[in-house]
């Protein structure tokens, strides 16, 4: 069977909560009884209390409307909360709207202020990502790139390294593999002359440079390259954050999927049950995220002739796809054909032509 899974592997969600701590001082929170509420949603949602963070950011909204005095500024942090309450959650399209109009706002309120600036790029990020998840890739790429910094020397700022990986990522999916090469290098060389080449920023550079790597092997002749460079990204990780943390389970991820084309099927099943685990824990086991370390896994599974263990799996990812990007995204339409040829594999011929017939499955051979 061949089916095109550059999308199943590869969706990255990246939960960034956008309320700054510069918000809180721009706004004075501690008398703004708006900004009292939008911190308490901001708590709720770090514990996944999402009917209450939504709530909190709807009384929020409600008490904004009914000030005399409404400061823009404020309106951008509800618009940035009400994103993402949506985005964590792997709700991406209904999280678009709001990182949409918040964009225009931060664009207009940041002339002249370089530190709501940083936070306009930041916006402009994860709107990038949430474009791209939902495969408008050509909007994604425009996005990004209007919101790139011009170049500059010094040391790029964490926003600049946000948007320049999301660049990065959006062009290799669309397989531009060499100016996203070029472009992620380019941010590392500035980080290397400004001496902190041993950075999260430069971890950071480094997981999305070797999934790049990787799609260039043919026929696997990058792939020790791009091994190293993700072991490096692990290691600069493993001094400075959790294992935890969903930026080193993403390194990770993205390592095993590595092995599994070197066929090291051992440590790549013990790094995606790593991963699975901790992202199950932290988003619970319905999320799209914990979706895609399902489907990596049953991958692993399936490349050991172990299509009972990879069946469940692949049904748990179908379901959060569907719900996350619809019936027609090739998120869903990937994991359904895997789905259907595990089951043809395992002998359940009628199991497959049901699902075949309920969701307009269709196997390239």
């Amino acid at each position: 069977m061949t089916v095109s899974r550059e999308r199943v592997k590869t969706f990255a969600l990246v939960c960034v909560l956008c309320i700054s701590s510069f918000f809180y001082d721009y706004s004075r929170g501690d008398e703004d009884p708006v900004w009292v509420m939008l911190l308490q949603s901001q708590e709720s949602l770090k514990q996944r209390n999402y009917q209450q963070a939504e709530a909190q950011v709807q009384q929020a909204m409600t008490l904004y409307e009914a000030s005399p005095n409404k400061v823009e500024l404020t309106k951008l942090g509800i618009l940035s909360q009400q994103f993402n309450i949506r985005y964590v959650q792997g709700l991406v399209r209904d999280a678009e709207p709001y990182a949409k109009e918040a964009l225009v706002l931060a664009k207009r309120l940041s002339q002249g202020q370089p530190v709501i600036y940083l936070q306009y790029l930041d916006i402009c990020s994860n709107l990038g990502f949430a474009l791209m998840n939902q495969e408008k890739l050509s909007e994604s790429e425009a996005v990004l790139r209007e919101c790139l910094p011009a170049e500059s020397e010094g040391e790029p700022s964490e926003a600049e390294v946000q948007v320049s990986s999301g660049l990065a990522e959006v062009l290799r999916i669309q397989k531009k593999y060499s100016e996203a090469e070029s472009l992620i290098r380019k941010v590392l060389d500035k980080l290397n002359r400004a001496g902190v080449s041993s950075s999260v920023s430069s971890a950071k550079m480094l997981a999305y440079l070797g999934p790049i790597i990787q799609r260039q092997s043919r026929g696997g002749n990058r792939l020790v390259e791009a091994e190293a460079v993700l072991r490096q990204a692990l290691a600069i990780y493993q001094k400075l954050v959790s294992t935890e943390e969903f930026r080193y389970l993403y390194v990770e991820q993205s390592l095993a999927h590595v092995l599994l084309e070197k066929r090291q099927l051992e440590e790549a099943e013990t790094l995606i049950r790593h991963v699975a685990a901790n992202i199950s824990q932290q988003f619970g086991p319905s999320h799209v995220q914990t979706a895609l370390a399902n489907a990596e896994l049953a991958m692993i599974y399936s490349a050991q002739g172990r299509y009972n263990e990879a069946e469940p799996l692949l049904k748990m990812a179908h379901l959060a796809y569907k719900k996350a990007f619809g019936n027609t995204s090739s998120f869903t339409v990937d994991v359904q054909a895997l789905l259907v040829d595990n089951l043809k594999k395992q002998g359940k011929n009628r199991e497959a032509q049901k699902f075949e017939r309920a969701n307009g499955v269709w196997v390239v051979r």
